[in-house]
C-alpha cells in the first residue's frame, strides 16, 4: 500500500491524485464459476455523502468483471464469467469519496489474479 502526503490546500491538482494506492494478489483455478465475489472495497472512515465505486480499464478487465455496491460503505470487485487458464488478469477499482458532487478523496486499489491451468 502506497499513501501520499497531504496536498497544500491551494493544489488542485495534487488534490485530485489519488490518496492511496494498494496491491493484492489472487491466485485462483482454472473456470472459477461466476458470478462469484473476487474482492471487496470499502471505507475505513466517510469523510463526504457519498462513495462511488469504479473499474478502470479495458478490454480483458471489462470482459471478466464488474463493480457492485454491496452497502452504503464497501463495494466489491465481482468475476462475471469463469476465466480459463493459465492467465493473469489485472483489474483496478477506484473509490471516490464525494461532498455535493466534490471530489475529497480518491483510492485505487490494484488487483491481480493468476488463474491457475488446473480446476484443482
Amino acid at each position: 500500500r502506497c499513501e501520499r502526503n497531504p496536498c497544500p490546500l491551494d493544489n488542485r491538482a495534487c488534490s485530485q491524485t489519488p490518496n492511496f494506492f494498494s496491491y493484492h494478489y489472487l491466485a485462483v483455478v482454472s473456470n472459477l464459476s461466476a458470478p462469484r465475489v473476487m474482492f471487496r472495497i470499502s471505507a475505513q472512515r466517510k469523510l463526504g455523502d457519498m462513495l462511488r465505486f469504479t473499474l478502470l480499464g479495458g478490454g480483458q478487465a471489462r470482459r471478466h468483471f464488474t463493480v457492485q455496491r454491496s452497502d452504503h460503505q464497501t463495494g466489491q470487485l465481482m468475476l462475471v464469467s469463469p476465466v480459463q487458464g493459465p492467465v493473469t488478469l489485472e483489474a483496478e477499482v477506484e473509490m471516490s469519496e464525494l461532498e455535493k458532487r466534490v471530489q475529497l478523496g480518491r483510492y485505487l486499489t490494484k488487483i491481480t489474479m493468476f488463474v491457475s491451468q488446473y480446476e484443482f
